[in-house]
């Protein structure tokens, strides 16, 4: 992943986290960023975070990084706010007591500690072990990821995966680190090509939607339920022409505008 897109999200959070830091206009994005936030879809929250009850101007931020140099993309965006390298846990637990927030680390040991911590960024695409600490959940405190930000590079990963299942590299790769060569590994007669295949996407979010439109780009059939729980299923084409429910036709909206060349069209089924 690279450091643009790896700061993105933190950045288009924080913009609105500390939109009163300072009273000039904060900077505006590089063409390059721009463009990233709009293909993956990036939104800031309609209403900032500084008009929430028992908002506060931010003064100290802890961010997971190796080194202080990684932290100059977040003093430009909030040159009044400092901010704190952390390499681990230990030493988040040891520098989060006046902290208003805290970029890439949570576990509960981090959170009793923070007495004054309102945000946690999580550097990651899953937030469900953060998300369950109840005092993230009594007290109110901003939990945001990197679902969006994580898609493309989780969607290419899983379909490395899904290749490797069909193609049998788990039994290649042993003769190729013995430096043999053995037909009968794997036998032809298991691989399977993904072309016509049926993939089935439950929940059509970020990650979801990256997977189904490089697997469509394999000429896989596409299943998906539009979000979990919904009870929806959707069929994806390149020329599907059915009656779409409200929240297809917005998919296939952002489709059109974000990939012209492969538009994804959802039918209810």
């Amino acid at each position: 992943m690279s450091l643009l897109r790896f700061v993105a999200a933190p950045l288009l959070v924080m913009a609105s986290f500390t939109t009163a830091i300072a009273d000039s206009t904060l900077p505006t994005a590089s063409p390059a960023a721009a463009a990233m936030i709009a293909e993956l879809g990036l939104k800031e929250a309609p209403r900032p975070v500084q008009e929430n009850p028992g908002w506060r101007k931010p003064g100290r931020i802890l961010v997971r990084a190796e080194s202080p140099a990684r932290l100059a993309a977040f003093r430009t965006i909030a040159p009044d706010v400092e901010f704190i390298a952390v390499k681990d846990e230990a030493e988040a637990v040891a520098a989060i007591a006046d902290a208003d927030a805290i970029l890439g680390f949570c576990d509960p040991a981090i959170v009793a500690a923070g007495n004054a911590l309102r945000w946690i960024q999580l550097f990651s695409a899953g937030a469900g072990p953060c998300a369950e600490i109840p005092a993230v959940r009594d007290r109110g405190i901003i939990l945001t990821n990197m679902q969006r930000i994580s898609g493309p590079e989780i969607a290419e990963h899983s379909l490395a995966m899904l290749l490797a299942l069909t193609r049998g590299l788990r039994a290649w790769l042993p003769e190729q680190h013995k430096g043999q060569w053995d037909s009968t590994a794997f036998p032809m007669q298991k691989m399977r090509e993904l072309k016509g295949r049926t993939m089935l996407v439950v929940g059509l979010g970020g990650i979801g939607t990256e997977l189904a439109i490089r697997a469509h780009g394999l000429g896989m059939r596409i299943v998906a339920t539009p979000r979990l729980g919904s009870g929806q299923a959707l069929v994806c084409g390149l020329r599907g022409q059915a009656r779409r429910t409200a929240e297809a036709r917005r998919r296939s909206r952002r489709r059109r505008e974000l990939h012209p060349a492969a538009t994804l069209n959802a039918e209810s089924v």
